[in-house]
């Protein structure tokens, strides 16, 4: 009897969504504190050292900057457990360095847990030397691996890509930015959770890193409209909903406008 093996996709997309599950509870933190930090001491908190809305402005951004080596390393877990966490912890932060970005973050943690598997499958260690694997052998080598790789081959051209996708951006005026909105804001409500609304989720989620934060700011616009809509609508035809609709609209409206998607 054959087993049902997983399709690549469904892998990677396994992986990929562990690293996100991963990283939402840090850019939540780490944006309520910028928040925060902005309201309380207003545009120029950057300037006011010392004082508390300063100290929460910078918690933020130092905990914005863990967000590409924290995905890396939740990737890297997912695929090779925990082995991969340190090496994709390391390889995530040279991501940083390099400026590859979110995207960088995420091709270094499958690019680490997948080297960790084939090292797994071809290195051979006496009985007495296996404790050495998860410890030593494997983080170290892939580690290595890794980051001479992202540091040679890989690093450039997504700096490169990174670099343009922020310029392309930062250089829309008027009805660029409107259209691109809306776009996004569209795919944001699309099919919640689904793989549209992913893609969105991680190309705006990505973009803090570098600083540009319209996209997150639409993401989240776009995925309070369908509670807030629903729960207008039932404000106004109430008679229209069974009893079940009304209990699950009690949870749904709030979750729906708390819950980042």
């Amino acid at each position: 009897m054959k087993e049902n093996k997983i399709p690549v996709s469904q892998e990677i997309k396994k992986h990929l969504l562990t690293g996100i599950s991963w990283m939402i509870p840090l850019i939540v933190a780490a944006g309520i504190c910028i928040a925060l930090g902005q309201v309380l001491g207003g545009t120029d908190v950057g300037e006011k050292t010392g004082t508390i809305p300063w100290m929460l402005n910078q918690i933020g951004g130092w905990g914005m900057g863990l967000i590409v080596p924290l995905i890396s390393a939740a990737i890297a877990y997912s695929i090779a457990d925990r082995p991969g966490f340190a090496p994709g912890l390391i390889v995530g932060f040279l991501c940083g360095q390099i400026h590859t970005g979110f995207i960088g973050g995420m091709l270094g943690g499958f690019l680490v847990g997948y080297t960790i598997l084939l090292l797994k499958r071809y290195i051979r260690l006496p009985q007495s030397m296996q404790g050495l694997m998860p410890i030593m052998v494997l983080p170290v080598l892939s580690t290595i691996i890794g980051g001479l790789l992202m540091m040679t081959l890989i690093g450039k051209p997504i700096a490169w890509l990174q670099e343009a996708l922020i310029h392309l951006l930062e250089s829309m005026q008027g009805g660029s930015r409107f259209l691109m909105g809306a776009i996004l804001g569209a795919m944001a409500t699309f099919d919640f959770g689904g793989p549209v609304n992913k893609t969105m989720s991680l190309f705006s989620d990505g973009l803090l890193v570098s600083g540009v934060y319209g996209p997150e700011a639409v993401k989240f616009v776009g995925s309070i409209i369908p509670p807030f809509g629903i729960t207008l609508s039932f404000l106004l035809t109430r008679h229209k909903y069974t009893r079940a609709e009304r209990e699950a609209l009690k949870a749904a409206f709030p979750m729906g406008d708390l819950h980042d998607h």
